[in-house]
């Protein structure tokens, strides 16, 4: 029993290891990539369809993993055909999730809403949490390997996840917003281009 125990933790540690390092590569490949397409006149030309049957199943999914079905809220349009990979929105999504879900607490509601904005020039992707917050200077500095009270709260990983989503929003041209109240929740609102 204890060998398997000894077992079992080195293979959680390397099933981090290998999680973290994959989404440094993620990370490395997308300042390139928004470095390239800045550089070469413009973002991929790319169509994602039906992007809110992923955003449904993507939210289902990690919601049922976290063991809070019933603390998510989805409120999606359909028919919007955005300008973006299908992988990277997928990636965009499941950092916005991970952090809603991982900074908030069992009861607390966690929403996603998609919505076609007026003019249907863009389509816009909200998530919202009640849970701890960040004040505005925190917001400021979100950037790549940005961990905030780490001390105060144990935390795995970089502090990549909220740097992944800025890099695939400036990658299409699109626009991030974060508004949070600390102590209350967060907002983040990805503002993408529809496909022409």
């Amino acid at each position: 029993p204890e060998l398997t125990d000894i077992a079992e933790h080195i293979l959680g540690s390397a099933q981090r290891l290998q999680k973290t390092l994959e989404k440094f590569w993620r990370y490395t490949d997308l300042v390139f990539q928004t470095r390239e397409s800045l550089g070469s006149g413009g973002p991929p030309s790319v169509r994602l369809a039906d992007a809110h049957l992923l955003i449904r199943s993507t939210a289902k999914q990690k919601a049922q993993s976290e063991n809070r079905g019933a603390d998510l809220d989805l409120n999606l349009d359909e028919g919007a055909v955005l300008a973006v990979d299908e992988k990277h929105f997928s990636t965009l999504l499941e950092e916005l999730l991970d952090n809603a879900f991982k900074f908030s607490h069992q009861g607390e509601r966690v929403s996603v809403e998609y919505k076609i904005n007026p003019g249907g020039e863009t389509g816009s992707l909200l998530v919202r949490d009640a849970g701890r917050g960040m004040s505005k200077s925190k917001i400021e500095d979100v950037g790549g390997f940005m961990q905030f009270e780490r001390k105060r709260y144990e935390q795995q990983g970089l502090g990549l996840g909220l740097s992944i989503v800025q890099e695939i929003t400036r990658l299409y041209g699109g626009e991030l917003s974060i508004s949070s109240d600390e102590g209350k929740g967060t907002v983040v609102e990805v503002r993408l281009p529809a496909a022409r």
